[in-house]
């Protein structure tokens, strides 16, 4: 509103959620699924017991990192560079504080010769449909959802529930048990590191 008011460009500069949360959803296999849920527990429970988790990183989940952190971090870093181009005055970008590493990184390497490559083609990882729909693609997006609870916002949630398409019929009832599994306290418990248990108890 503040950028209205006194007349400033407002650009979006990350991709149409709905790439994102495609790529999330048939690209990244269940096995990374669920590093990613363990990496995010770790991240929340650090948050929340103002505690530096130095083992909590999502990088362990490589798949899920890519699309949800890396691709985005060069897509948001090439707006920015596009938009400083474009104007005589200074550009503000306002981004998620977990992409910030990520857009210095890229800036700072200075590769503009590369800047008009897809990043979905330019990624160092290579990803692959994944195979097995039925069961599987119930699990995985059980997992997925899970995820996104974890690291969004509920209205991120029902987005990305309304955009995806329909489960099959034999994937349902794989899908409900994975969400009942990832979603019981116990389990989300049992991916903390011993130490962060230890400062539950104290609480």
């Amino acid at each position: 509103m503040a950028a209205f008011i006194i007349g400033t460009t407002v650009v979006h500069g990350d991709r149409p959620k709905l790439d994102t949360y495609l790529r999330l959803d048939r690209l990244v296999s269940a096995a990374d699924l669920d590093l990613a849920i363990e990496a995010q527990v770790c991240i929340n429970h650090a948050d929340c017991l103002d505690d530096n988790c130095g083992y909590a990183d999502l990088r362990q989940a490589a798949e899920t990192h890519h699309i949800f952190t890396t691709e985005r971090d060069r897509i948001l870093c090439q707006s920015l560079q596009h938009s400083s181009q474009n104007q005589s005055q200074c550009v503000v970008g306002v981004v998620g504080v977990a992409h910030v590493p990520g857009i210095v990184q890229q800036w700072n390497s200075d590769k503009r010769g590369s800047t008009h490559v897809h990043p979905h083609t330019s990624a160092a990882l290579r990803l692959q449909a994944q195979s097995g729909g039925g069961a599987m693609q119930g699990v995985r997006r059980a997992l997925l959802e899970r995820f996104i609870e974890l690291s969004c916002s509920s209205a991120v949630v029902a987005d990305m529930q309304r955009h995806l398409s329909p489960l099959p019929a034999e994937a349902v009832h794989p899908y409900a048990l994975t969400r009942e599994l990832y979603g019981s306290p116990r389990m989300l418990l049992a991916m903390l590191p011993q130490e962060h248990l230890d400062k539950v108890r104290e609480l």
